[in-house]
């Protein structure tokens, strides 16, 4: 008798976790549906963001401010045209944004001092090159190694 009774309460149990699980999406109140999707981050604000942080850790003269935003414009400008560019192939204009971004920061780094370039490195760890593949973990310290 103690089998059958813990087979129905586990029926139960699945039954309600579902419902409950079913009506999740109905059941939310933190947010009504007509309400507006939040807006874009302002690219300006990024921007400055991203100035101040490199500011911050390089100690940026104001000429070298200057500079990096100038590269930081064509760049921009660049992308954008990339983007609306509809005679390349969607990979082609994603391998063509990468060879800009790849640019850019080359471009940065060349304007800092050996110094600030150092700290500019390390700031960002290189990126493995194809997309979707990750470099392989680092050995298990547990087994022994060849």
């Amino acid at each position: 008798m103690g089998r059958v009774t813990m087979m129905k309460t586990r029926s139960s149990l699945l039954f309600f976790a579902l419902a409950a699980f079913a009506a999740a999406p109905f059941l939310r109140a933190d947010q009504p549906d007509d309400a507006p999707p939040p807006p874009p981050p302002d690219l300006k604000d990024m921007r400055a963001e991203r100035l101040a942080r490199l500011d911050e850790t390089l100690k940026l003269t104001d000429a070298q401010k200057a500079q990096i935003n100038a590269i930081w414009d064509g760049s921009e400008t660049a992308g954008k045209a990339l983007r609306e560019d509809r005679s390349l192939s969607r990979e082609a204009r994603h391998e063509k944004m990468r060879e800009l971004m790849k640019t850019t920061h080359e471009q940065v780094r060349a304007v800092l001092t050996p110094e600030q370039q150092k700290l500019f490195d390390a700031m960002r760890p290189p990126r493995p090159e194809r997309k979707g593949h990750r470099p392989p973990p680092p050995p298990d310290e547990s087994e022994p190694q060849p």
